[in-house]
């Protein structure tokens, strides 16, 4: 089994490093990088290039890296007979929960107006309702 990885925004390659670390049985590639295409039999992948599949002829499974599969699905060289396998979860949907709640009360408090107070050493002691 041989597989070839691509996540667009792996900065420094952080993602990948510790793909491999966790997996040191596994032949892993980067792509462009990968010198034998015809071995690839998965891919994990997000965001893939144009011509990222273009040489995987024995290419079975696509792994979508993150929970959408839309980058996949919309893609002109995916191949027909490879299974897609997405994240159901991983952990992210209480991130994902906190992260739009952050956003709600964020909104709702008017907390731009606080740290543009903050900002000119201003103490608001309004309510965020009254500032509106």
């Amino acid at each position: 089994m041989s597989i070839l990885f691509h996540c667009e925004g792996d900065k420094d390659d952080q993602l990948f490093h510790a793909i491999k670390a966790r997996l040191p049985q596994v032949h892993i590639d980067k792509w462009p990088d990968c010198q034998n295409p015809a071995s690839v039999t998965t891919a994990m992948v997000w965001k893939a290039p144009d011509n990222f599949f273009d040489e995987l002829e024995n290419l079975k499974h696509v792994l979508s890296i993150a929970a959408g599969i839309d980058h996949l699905m919309s893609h002109r060289g995916l191949p027909k007979n490879a299974d897609i396998i997405r994240l159901a979860d991983a952990g992210m949907a209480a991130t994902m929960s906190e992260y739009v709640l952050y956003g709600v009360l964020h909104a709702q408090r008017q907390m731009h107006l606080c740290k543009a107070a903050e900002e000119q050493q201003m103490w608001i002691h309004e309510t965020a309702s009254s500032l509106i």
